[in-house]
């Protein structure tokens, strides 16, 4: 027996509660069986029961043995004392909240099908990365949409959560909060934490003033990225412009240690995404005010160019020349992680913080008219019969395979909860 069954169990109340008594001989009668908690603190939380005929609110733990309680120290957790109804699978010792008062606890042994625990069991010993996946396509496919349809929900506010912590650092200010984003977001998965320090190192109140003022704009950004040294003239040029700043404002570079190269295609290197970003700045000092503004997914495309630099069209790291042309300009795929990582999310946040659906329609409208992705996950899925029709359904089955398959929360996944109960 397992936690993460009884919580199955709990949640859906799939046990026999009408004769159920709890340890102090107390008539179950189970109102509401509360909200599943996935962090720190009781299981379930705002639970509504009868314990005979009076009603209880508060919160329901449950653990495989009820001595669990004391071996988990929750005797010591103040936040535990709310605590109205203890959930077991064997009721093996008497709990007890400081008080003194025997906390009511109800054993589920013997209370539900073991068929459930039997099929449960087999998907955690299926060793394929997708545990149902012999059966996956026997599935129905509403319950398929209604998972993509949490799935997409919950992969935006994770997504959003970089942004949501940006916005307290700046006491609401959405324009320098969006710019601290975009950089996150253009420095991709190595650098991002790098490009999100450098843009707290330049703030928009120190650029904004320099995006007329031939290379003082990159001077800021590389010097403060600490990527200035004796490569080449342009590096050197920029190198006395940044002294210069330097001493007006006081400023202290990053250690260019922090940059990642390894491994990386050049076009993803970050000297060439800084470049970009320094180009989308130059062109678009209110990006953020923009953005809101954009009623389709081509007028969105427009706002994401900008002019090129020359020496970027030879270059992909300062001072070190490339051996033909490229460009600047961002390309296809960086394009739609910009729309997935930072664009989307943008508006998804913005529309729940000032209660504005119309800016979470558009945020899925703009997964909605991109390609799905092409990646391993989203092949998997489509051998199994589910075929990604853009990129707001191969984003949720990123989430999928990710916090549900390979983690085998089988009984949190709609598809799961319909197989072990078939």
């Amino acid at each position: 027996m397992t936690e993460d069954f009884l919580h199955y169990l709990w949640k859906y109340q799939n046990f026999n509660s009408a004769f159920k008594l709890s340890s102090r001989g107390q008539k179950l009668k189970v109102v509401h069986p509360g909200y599943h908690n996935h962090d720190s603190g009781p299981d379930f939380l705002e639970a509504k029961i009868y314990l005979d005929n009076q009603l209880w609110v508060g919160q329901v733990e449950l653990h495989v043995k009820a001595s669990d309680w004391y071996k988990h120290k929750h005797q010591f957790d103040p936040v535990y004392q709310n605590v109205i109804l203890h959930v077991v699978y064997d009721d093996d010792q008497p709990v007890y909240l400081n008080s003194d008062e025997e906390l009511p606890c109800i054993s589920l042994k013997g209370c539900f099908d073991e068929y459930l625990y039997w099929r449960f069991e087999q998907l955690m010993q299926n060793q394929e990365s997708i545990a149902c996946a012999s059966s996956f396509k026997g599935v129905e496919d509403i319950l398929k949409s209604s998972m993509i349809d949490r799935l997409i929900a919950e992969r935006l506010v994770m997504k959003s959560a970089v942004l949501e912590q940006i916005l307290v650092e700046t006491q609401g200010d959405w324009q320098e909060s969006f710019y601290r984003f975009l950089a996150y977001g253009m420095g991709l998965k190595v650098n991002a934490e790098p490009m999100l320090l450098l843009s707290r190192a330049c703030p928009a109140k120190l650029w904004r003033p320099l995006r007329n003022q031939t290379n003082q704009m990159e001077a800021l950004f590389f010097g403060q990225a600490g990527m200035l040294g004796e490569q080449d003239d342009y590096a050197l040029e920029l190198g006395r412009e940044y002294r210069f700043l330097s001493g007006k404002h006081n400023l202290s570079p990053l250690p260019g240690e922090l940059w990642k190269y390894s491994r990386m295609r050049p076009p993803a290197f970050p000297d060439f995404r800084l470049a970009q970003l320094i180009g989308l700045l130059r062109k678009r000092e209110f990006l953020a005010r923009e953005i809101l503004e954009i009623k389709e997914e081509g007028e969105l495309r427009l706002l994401l160019t900008f002019d090129e630099n020359g020496y970027w069209q030879r270059h992909y790291r300062l001072g070190k020349a490339s051996a033909r042309e490229h460009k600047l300009a961002i390309g296809e795929q960086g394009y739609e992680a910009i729309v997935i990582n930072v664009v989307v999310p943008y508006l998804f946040l913005y529309a729940k913080k000032k209660d504005w659906q119309e800016y979470q329609e558009r945020a899925l409208s703009l997964l909605q008219a991109l390609q799905a992705e092409g990646n391993k996950v989203v092949r998997i899925y489509q051998q199994l019969g589910f075929e990604a029709k853009s990129a707001l359904e191969s984003q949720a089955l990123l989430q999928w395979h990710k916090y549900y398959c390979t983690a085998k929360k089988c009984l949190n996944c709609s598809v799961g909860n319909q197989l072990i109960k078939s």
